[in-house]
């Protein structure tokens, strides 16, 4: 395990689909994807719900605990959440 990191040019889960399913790697990177855009949700939704929560309490700005009449969601806390998201995501890429 000590050159797993390694393995693979750098991609350690594909060179290892690669050599043990062949054309499966599809399915192990589809795996992999579907993880990561999992975990990115359930991030966002907890930091999304943290903020409201910290809005309600005024430790944040009390706009954070602002709901849609409708459909009962922290609207203003969800648009913060977009905006930090994209904020830190394009920080980081450049």
């Amino acid at each position: 395990m000590e050159g797993f990191a390694g393995f693979g040019g750098g991609n350690p889960w594909d060179g290892l689909a690669r050599q043990a399913w062949g054309i499966g790697w599809v399915l192990v990177f589809l795996a992999v994807a579907n993880s990561a855009i999992a975990n990115a949700n359930a991030a966002a939704n907890a930091a999304t719900r943290t903020w409201f929560a910290m809005g309600r309490i005024r430790l944040l700005p009390t706009a954070l605990e602002n709901v849609h009449p409708q459909w009962k969601s922290p609207v203003t806390a969800v648009w913060l959440q977009f905006v930090v998201g994209v904020v830190v995501s394009l920080g980081l890429g450049f």
